[in-house]
């Protein structure tokens, strides 16, 4: 059986690009924030509530029940005994339903004495007439019957209202079972129609052929990255604001209320973009090494942020995708990989707000501006936009574009010239053919000179590969 440390080794070596994010400190909240009340129930009322539906004891990482006999007859013995029991850990849900943190065992095993599933076994004396051994619930004298029901248990009750990262981490701490991922946590607190989704999403072929079934199910990865498609398929990236914690968990929050038809609409464009991405670049979808392709021997590893930023900007461009050839797809994406600012935002800090959005829009430019346009124009009219919002100056797209055609013709009339870049005929013309085009714009001398260096020196690093 492998250990955790094992899978986390695994997992290091089959993924890059996933910031994970540190387990809280106390004192990054107030200490004065209540985010757990204490509350006494009676096992009996528990019960009751189980079987109304109101606790969920059925999460898909803790399914198998796992205590054994005679560890379920000693917890019943020790409530005939009146030994108080350990304190039990439960988040509410925002519909009032209770998650089992800590204890699922112990209220397992109480829910299916007083249903009657086992008889008590290796507890009281083996005399044959004992009065517990070997017996049922219903078989139990009914004052024996009653001090189980009325036996106390100490609930403390997480506040649904509590910050995403806090639920986190309260669960982390205070989980006494095998260790759970975050995103095994989620699936807990949030299960439901979205916890449904992922799992069916995760046993797509497409997914398993475009990942190369690289991603753990035990430990819930393939769902996480999946998650984080949704995420920003129904979000969007603009309202990303660096909490990737809180980000996955208002998307499965948002799932759990959308409409069947939004959610299978949602999974047909997901296999959708699964199945282009494995067309294009087949075992290096979602790799650094899709650019080399066949060309190359070994694949690298799975880029978890290259997957969410082309894999929800596909499904989102579907209409636009279905116009444009293929190998223009294919060669824009490839182009897109030689733009420093799209591989720095795959590869440091990725959780980072300005990173996830810069690899996002990048993305969204490149896979939803049609076919008349070239990706260095693109990429081009990126570094424009993106400087004129620096420097606090609106402009147009109409304008952007003409500044990114203009910069672009000419660099494409210099582009058969040996080492271009390296000659000061070409960069002078370079500059006034620039200078030119923002004429008609106030800007300073100094913006306008880092734009025309930002520009001339993205040409370089795009010609030179």
């Amino acid at each position: 059986m492998e250990t955790n440390d094992n899978v986390e080794k695994e997992e290091k070596e089959k993924i890059e690009g996933l910031d994970e994010t540190p387990s809280e400190s106390w004192g990054d909240y107030p200490l004065d924030t209540v985010f757990v009340r204490k509350e006494p129930r009676t096992v009996g009322d528990i019960v009751n509530r189980i079987d109304k539906g109101r606790y969920k004891l059925d999460p898909d990482f803790q399914r198998d029940f796992v205590w054994n006999p005679t560890k379920q007859s000693r917890l019943i013995e020790s409530s005939l005994m009146r030994i108080p029991l350990p304190v039990l850990y439960v988040a509410e849900d925002t519909d009032g339903k209770i998650i089992v943190v800590d204890g699922l065992q112990r209220l397992t095993t109480f829910h299916r004495y007083l249903n009657n599933k086992f008889a008590l076994k290796d507890v009281g004396s083996s005399d044959p007439d004992s009065i517990i051994s070997g017996k049922k619930f219903e078989e139990l004298p009914i004052h024996l019957q009653e001090r189980i029901e009325d036996t106390q248990l100490t609930l403390y009750i997480l506040d649904p209202k509590a910050p995403e990262r806090a639920r986190l981490d309260i669960f982390e701490r205070v989980n006494s079972g095998e260790p759970l991922t975050r995103q095994q946590m989620r699936n807990c607190l949030y299960s439901g129609k979205s916890t449904k989704w992922l799992k069916d999403a995760s046993e797509m072929t497409s997914f398993l052929d475009a990942t190369g079934k690289s991603l753990r199910t035990k430990s819930m990865r393939d769902r996480e990255v999946i998650n984080r498609f949704c995420a920003f398929y129904i979000l969007g990236y603009q309202t990303y604001k660096g909490d990737m914690e809180e980000f996955l968990a208002d998307a499965l929050s948002e799932m759990n209320k959308m409409e069947d038809q939004e959610l299978i609409k949602m999974a047909d464009d997901f296999s959708s973009a699964m199945t282009m991405s494995y067309t294009l670049f087949g075992k290096h979808s979602f790799r650094k090494s899709l650019v080399k392709g066949d060309k190359e021997n070994s694949r690298s590893v799975l880029n978890i942020s290259l997957f969410d930023a082309l894999a929800s900007q596909i499904a989102l461009n579907q209409n636009t995708l279905s116009e444009l050839p293929k190998d223009l797809v294919k060669k824009r994406i490839c182009r897109l990989m030689d733009y420093d600012k799209f591989i720095s935002s795959i590869s440091f800090s990725t959780n980072n707000t300005i990173e996830a959005k810069a690899r996002h829009r990048l993305a969204n430019k490149v896979l939803s501006s049609d076919a008349s346009l070239s990706i260095d124009e693109i990429i081009y009219m990126d570094i424009v936009e993106e400087h004129f919002l620096a420097i606090g100056y609106f402009i147009n797209k109409e304008d952007i574009l003409a500044i990114s055609k203009q910069f672009y013709s000419k660099v494409e009339s210099v582009k058969k010239l040996t080492d271009w870049w390296k000659k000061e005929d070409v960069q002078s013309d370079l500059y006034f053919e620039l200078v030119v085009a923002l004429e008609p714009f106030s800007l300073e001398k100094l913006n306008k000179d880092l734009l025309i260096s930002k520009l001339t020196e993205q040409a370089k690093g795009l010609n030179k590969r």
